[in-house]
């Protein structure tokens, strides 16, 4: 069984209970690109030679970058942020010890390109600064972290260190991960390999539409059938993100009554499997 299939199926038993997965991780999204989310499970991250990782419910892989959320004065003086924790990029030196320590839960991961962060100093219980949004902390980079930077990505030293740069390059292992964030900056244009990647769901859904259950899987019918971008965007290609449905159905989305001014729709409507398995929901033929 292939992992596409296995995810498919997982799917399917997340949608039977009634979770929404696409609107849970979008929400996990924006609350990367904010205040950020404390790290309560280490399964959920993804520690690789070009970063770390977090993998969203719905199958998006979002680079990340870690840190700690708080600092205990024991001192009358306040320190600098530069002088406070640092953040990291990297599973380096320091994120091991604290993982050999069991103190991992400490940190907090975000995925924001202008190196501000939430954080707190606090004094015997009581909160003597606290950074949180666009008044983020400005910490520092981890001296371990940048080594290894400069190790994997800037051998020759020519490149300066650019936090945006590459929080949202984002690939894993070679293969371009899935990251949207901001949706005004990112072209809303179908992948390269949208063909292939809808072709495959199609499949692993039976030709079926999940909308009104018509049963495409004749080769002269599939061409009626449509992959469908749920939250509208056509570049997260993600497998929750998709649902596949009839033209007719497809029709029907938000923002896609233009779809029957294809052809194809009225074709569909005139065949006779459309035609009987309306009939057979007691539906008449005008009926949209």
């Amino acid at each position: 069984m292939s992992a596409f299939t296995m995810f498919e199926e997982l799917l399917s038993a997340v949608r039977s209970i009634g979770v929404n997965i696409v609107a849970h991780s979008y929400k996990l999204l924006q609350q990367l690109t904010s205040e950020g989310i404390l790290v309560e499970d280490e399964k959920s991250l993804v520690r690789t030679s070009s970063g770390i990782y977090n993998v969203l419910p719905d199958g998006r892989v979002v680079k990340v970058i870690l840190h700690i959320t708080q600092k205990a004065l024991f001192t009358r003086e306040i320190p600098e942020i530069e002088e406070c924790h640092k953040y990291h990029l990297f599973n380096c030196s320091t994120l091991e010890m604290m993982q050999s320590i069991g103190r991992s839960d400490r940190y907090r991961m975000a995925s924001r390109g202008d190196g501000l962060f939430s954080y707190t100093i606090t004094r015997k219980q009581n909160v003597v600064r606290q950074y949180s949004g666009d008044q983020g902390a400005a910490l520092s980079f981890c001296r371990n972290c940048l080594a290894i930077y400069n190790i994997r990505f800037n051998l020759r030293g020519t490149r300066s260190f650019d936090l945006r740069r590459f929080i949202e390059t984002n690939e894993l292992h070679g293969d371009a991960a899935v990251r949207r964030i901001d949706l005004d900056d990112v072209p809303n244009v179908y992948a390269d390999d949208w063909a292939e990647i809808a072709r495959r769901t199609k499949e692993a859904r039976n030709h079926l539409c999940e909308d009104c259950g018509i049963d495409l899987s004749s080769s002269d019918l599939r061409r009626f059938l449509h992959a469908h971008h749920i939250d509208g965007q056509m570049n997260n290609n993600v497998i929750a993100n998709i649902r596949v449905l009839c033209i007719a159905c497809h029709s029907k989305q938000p923002f896609h009554a233009h779809v029957r001014n294809d052809r194809s729709y009225g074709q569909f409507r005139r065949t006779a499997t459309f035609i009987r398995h309306q009939e057979s929901r007691g539906f008449s033929l005008d009926a949209d």
